[in-house]
């Protein structure tokens, strides 16, 4: 169950510099 924690983390990471740019 490691793994599918770790995707949902690079899919949070995807997101959230969007928003740490600004």
């Amino acid at each position: 169950r490691g793994t599918e924690k770790l995707i949902e983390y690079k899919t949070y990471l995807q997101a959230l510099p969007h928003s740490d740019r600004l």
